[in-house]
Order: structure tokens, then C-alpha cells, then sequence
């Protein structure tokens, strides 16, 4: 799983995502990270809306553990 500040598409958990492309066995890799540009806004309130506060991400973890 990554969690970036930064462009989900272009940040580390695409270079993570390519790169697992290698490997013989499937892989599950959650992203998540910025997916929309052009907001402004107070830092929490933009973390907020990316779903990157800290309770949003521990949220996102435990949906993903089976």
C-alpha cells in the first residue's frame, strides 16, 4: 500500500506499481493519493478531501486486511 501527498498516477505508488509488474506472483498494492487538481484550500481541509487524514487512512487500511 502507498500513501503520497502527490499525483497518485505519477508519485512512487506508480514506480511501486510498475515495478511489482516484474514479479511471478500476483500482488495487491493499494494507492491513494491526490486524484484531482485546481482546489485550494487549508492543508486539513485538502488532506481531507484526498481522504489522507490520518483516520481516513487507518480506515483504508482495515477495509483492505481480509
Amino acid at each position: 500500500m502507498t500513501l503520497e501527498d502527490h499525483d497518485r498516477d505519477t508519485g512512487m505508488g506508480s514506480k511501486i506499481a510498475i515495478a511489482v509488474t516484474d514479479f511471478e506472483k500476483a500482488v495487491n498494492l493499494g494507492r491513494k493519493g491526490i486524484t484531482r487538481y485546481g482546489v485550494s484550500g487549508d492543508p486539513e481541509g485538502l488532506y481531507r478531501m484526498a481522504g489522507l487524514l490520518p483516520e481516513q487512512i487507518a480506515e483504508y487500511i482495515l477495509a483492505e486486511i481480509p
